[in-house]
């Protein structure tokens, strides 16, 4: 695909991405993703030709997005608690955007769950690089190799839980609240 075909898919892509956050896979459709990147809708099927292969090209966006952030976490931050905190507190940087929208991972999650579940392990993967990642903080930190996917399992569960309380309420503060008890939690890690 030629430089400016590229650019045009990828305004597309930014534009599912921003729609199905704030509105949800299901009440987002072509239209809408066209008119939010200022295409024709008829442009639009050169690049997508079913709704799941947008799904799929958001995915692998958000996926990319994940991956850059993690890797430069391990590059930039020495420490694995440090990196922990860091993970925690992308809803407290993010708290007001959650508290209106939620997650944009267990959102889509939650929809997904609901329906194809074809499209749930699709977007399962956003939790699993998630995990992966985590599992491997939690082992640098050093806690026992058989323990650290329940601490990854938990430090997911937690999160996703403060964001969902914290859309479900429409407030922040909940988010911010929680956030420092599982950093106090986290402390309570360190060897």
């Amino acid at each position: 695909m030629y430089a400016k075909g590229e650019a045009q898919r990828q305004g597309l892509v930014d534009a599912a991405n921003r729609l199905i956050y704030q509105r949800g896979y299901a009440r987002t459709s072509f239209s809408d993703i066209a008119k939010e990147a200022g295409f024709n809708r008829g442009n639009f099927y050169h690049y997508f030709k079913a709704k799941e292969d947008i799904l799929a090209a958001v995915v692998a966006d958000r996926l990319g997005r994940i991956q850059g952030m993690l890797d430069g976490w391990d590059a930039d931050i020495d420490a694995p608690l440090e990196r922990l905190h860091r993970f925690v507190r992308i809803l407290s940087v993010e708290a007001e955007d959650v508290a209106k929208s939620g997650c944009p991972m267990g959102t889509l999650s939650s929809e997904m769950a609901k329906g194809d579940r074809g499209n749930l392990a699709l977007v399962r993967q956003m939790f699993d690089l998630f995990r992966v990642w985590l599992e491997r903080q939690f082992t640098l930190l050093g806690i026992p190799a058989e323990q650290a996917p329940a601490h990854a399992t938990r430090l997911l569960v937690l999160t996703q839980g403060i964001a969902m309380l914290a859309h479900v309420y429409g407030d922040a503060e909940i988010l911010k609240s929680e956030v420092r008890d599982v950093e106090n939690w986290l402390k309570t890690l360190e060897k």
